[in-house]
């Protein structure tokens, strides 16, 4: 009867060991899920920093896509939105260069022309966000999308191996077709709020160096015309 016991305290003590080791990989998995968690949102969307001499790798080229095509309202331009990242990857070497779907550049398409252009060059920077601006503003037939701004972050100014959200900011402004692309305003933490007055006439209310201001700018002359701290 004790050998029976014996047996039976040797099979209890298994089974706890067992779920113990259970335990742990779920811990060490769940800590390790968190990590990755917390990396991504740290970087947002983000994009390896790369010199501008480099030749992007077949490993990078294949991370790009279109995400979204959409007509531009009033005009006769279609826009293709290049992204790049391994969307759903779990693997710690491609999270270390990319967190997913980064917007990196715009590809436009004019139906009439059958002509392409994209916003940048190369597919290095982030664009944080894009906006459009129509006159007149409010939905009507005979609305046109006027210009589009853009957030974009193009450096690595916190040195942290990518290019993100965290890193400071330009606010650029174009037209529709992404032509005459001209930068504003340089080394924004962040950009508050975009609104354009009438056809021409434009606000940012952004903040720099713990600093918030706003810019008036005349885009039909491409100049900033006044700025004013508010806070």
């Amino acid at each position: 009867m004790k050998r029976f016991f014996r047996v039976i305290w040797k099979i209890n003590a298994l089974l706890i060991c067992l779920a113990g080791l259970l335990l742990t990989v779920m811990l060490t998995f769940a800590l390790f899920s968190m990590l990755q968690s917390m990396l991504w949102d740290r970087h947002g969307a983000a994009i390896a920093v790369r010199s501008k001499s480099e030749t992007p790798t077949p490993k990078e080229i294949a991370k790009l896509s279109i995400e979204k095509v959409e007509s531009l309202d009033g005009t006769t331009i279609v826009r293709c939105t290049v992204q790049s990242g391994d969307s759903g990857s779990s693997k710690m070497d491609s999270l270390s260069r990319y967190s997913p779907l980064a917007t990196c550049n715009y590809i436009f398409f004019d139906t009439t022309t059958n002509q392409q252009t994209q916003l940048f060059p190369t597919n290095t920077n982030v664009i944080v966000e894009s906006n459009d601006f129509y006159f007149p503003s409010t939905p009507c037939d005979k609305r046109v999308t006027k210009w589009t701004s853009y957030i974009v972050a193009d450096k690595d100014t916190d040195n942290d191996g990518v290019i993100s959200a965290s890193d400071l900011k330009s606010l650029a402004i174009t037209h529709a077709d992404g032509k005459d692309f001209h930068v504003y305003l340089t080394d924004l933490d962040r950009v508050l709020k975009t609104e354009l007055i009438g056809e021409n006439d434009f606000y940012v209310f952004y903040e720099q160096n713990h600093t918030v201001s706003v810019s008036r700018i005349d885009l039909s002359n491409q100049k900033i015309i006044q700025t004013q701290k508010i806070f």
